[in-house]
């Protein structure tokens, strides 16, 4: 038996079908290779604007540094101790008043000789001051004896006299001092307790009121002599009484 040969036409028929078949596979394969690479650039530019965002978050700019300034500390003085100053002296015309002001003496305070003569830490007499008529004082001088203007030592015997027939008995230790006697008994506390205390306790030479003639130190002869005790003696209270 002999076998048949297909027809040309039919032949033709099948490379068509399979020209097509071809065909329709090509344009599959090309769209999705295609699509799979718009999808990857889409997915990629949609990113970018999301890492710009997260970088632009995370990086901040650096804020510039401030700078501090250092105020310049202010020099703090120094103090000019104060040197130990030699007693103001007073003129015959002007005196300090309590240190706050100044007013006119009267010249019976400043003249030599006058019974109401001036003398302390701030007003000196004349150097070599020694005062005209000394006498002895005239009453009991634990020292023996002490001189006094006479006017004074005439005041001075009328008070103990007057205390004596009160039943008190008033006495002296010192009257006038000589300049370089004061300067002896002042050099003797410097000496012994120093410039600043000496000054309270004793007059500088020049600026004692002994050395008018016109002072006297009462005492009693007991512990109570020449300290604020000394008032609270029978000497004391007569004298706190009636000298004045």
């Amino acid at each position: 038996m002999q076998k048949r040969k297909p027809s040309t036409s039919t032949t033709v028929c099948l490379l068509l079908i399979l020209f097509v078949i071809v065909a329709v596979i090509t344009v599959i394969v090309v769209r999705q290779l295609t699509g799979g690479s718009q999808e990857t650039a889409a997915v990629q530019v949609s990113a970018s604007p999301s890492a710009s965002a997260s970088a632009a978050a995370t990086t901040k700019p650096s804020a510039s540094p401030s700078i501090e300034t250092t105020p310049t500390p202010e020099a703090t003085p120094e103090a000019t101790p104060e040197p130990t100053s030699e007693p103001v002296q007073a003129t015959a015309e002007t005196v300090s008043n309590n240190g706050c002001s100044a007013e006119n003496i009267d010249p019976k305070f400043t003249t030599p000789g006058s019974l109401l003569l001036l003398a302390n830490k701030k007003h000196p007499l004349p150097e070599g001051y020694v005062p005209d008529n000394l006498v002895d004082s005239g009453i009991p001088c634990t020292n023996g004896s002490a001189l006094m203007v006479q006017e004074a030592a005439q005041a001075l015997q009328r008070m103990y006299n007057a205390a004596l027939n009160d039943g008190v008995s008033l006495a002296i230790s010192s009257a006038y001092r000589s300049e370089s006697y004061q300067a002896y008994l002042y050099n003797g506390y410097v000496a012994a307790y120093g410039q600043a205390e000496a000054d309270t306790l004793s007059s500088r030479p020049g600026y004692s009121d002994h050395q008018t003639g016109l002072t006297a130190d009462f005492v009693e002869g007991g512990a109570a002599d020449l300290t604020e005790a000394f008032k609270n003696t029978a000497s004391g209270i007569w004298l706190q009484n009636h000298a004045h």
